[in-house]
C-alpha cells in the first residue's frame, strides 16, 4: 500500500460509467478537464470519495470552477463506494464484450483485457486506490504537459475505466 492511496480521491460518473482516482484534493483540484470528453449528451455529473467511504462535496469559485472538496455530513459508506468502483468494472467488462470484435480488430484479446480489469472484492478503499492510482496516472505536472503525457501515455486501462473507450 502506498502512502498517497491513504488521501486518495474518488471521482465518479453518476452514472456509474467511469472512475477516477486521484491521489488527494490537491491533485484533483489541478486537473482542469474532468469530465471533458466523454459522449455527447451526458450530464457528466460526478461525484467524489474519500477512501474512508465519505461524500465529498464540491465548493465552486465564481467561475464555476472547482475548488474545494469537503467531507458531507454524511456517515462514511465503505461499501457503497467500493460497489459503485465495481460497477463501473462491471459496465468494462460488459463493453468490452459487447465490441469484442472491435477490440479484436484494435489488436486487443477481448479476454485477456477483461484479466487486467482490477478485482476489487474483499480490498479495502485503500486498496483499491493503490491499485487503480497507477493506471490513471494521477499526475501533478503543470496542465499543458500533463495533457501531453495522457495523450502519448494513457494506459489502455486508464482508456477502459475512466473514458468508456
Amino acid at each position: 500500500m502506498s502512502t498517497e492511496a491513504q488521501n486518495a480521491i474518488f471521482a465518479v460518473a453518476a452514472d456509474n460509467k467511469w472512475v477516477h482516482v486521484y491521489r488527494d484534493v490537491k491533485t484533483l483540484l489541478a486537473e482542469t478537464d474532468m469530465g471533458v470528453g466523454h459522449e455527447q449528451n451526458v450530464t457528466n455529473t460526478i461525484e467524489f470519495f474519500n477512501v474512508a467511504g465519505k461524500r465529498l462535496l464540491p465548493a465552486f469559485g465564481r467561475d464555476w470552477a472547482l475548488v474545494d472538496l469537503t467531507e458531507s455530513g454524511d456517515p462514511a459508506d465503505p461499501a457503497a463506494v467500493h460497489n459503485r468502483i465495481s460497477l463501473v468494472i462491471d459496465k468494462t467488462k460488459a463493453m468490452i464484450l459487447e465490441h469484442a470484435d472491435e477490440f479484436t480488430q484494435a489488436g486487443f484479446n477481448p479476454q485477456t483485457t477483461i484479466s487486467q480489469l482490477p478485482v476489487t472484492a474483499g480490498k479495502s478503499l485503500i486498496e483499491v486506490a493503490d491499485e487503480l492510482e497507477p493506471n490513471f496516472g494521477a499526475l501533478t505536472e503543470p496542465p499543458a504537459v500533463r495533457s501531453l503525457v495522457m495523450m502519448t501515455q494513457g494506459s489502455a486501462l486508464h482508456m477502459l475505466l475512466c473514458h468508456s473507450w
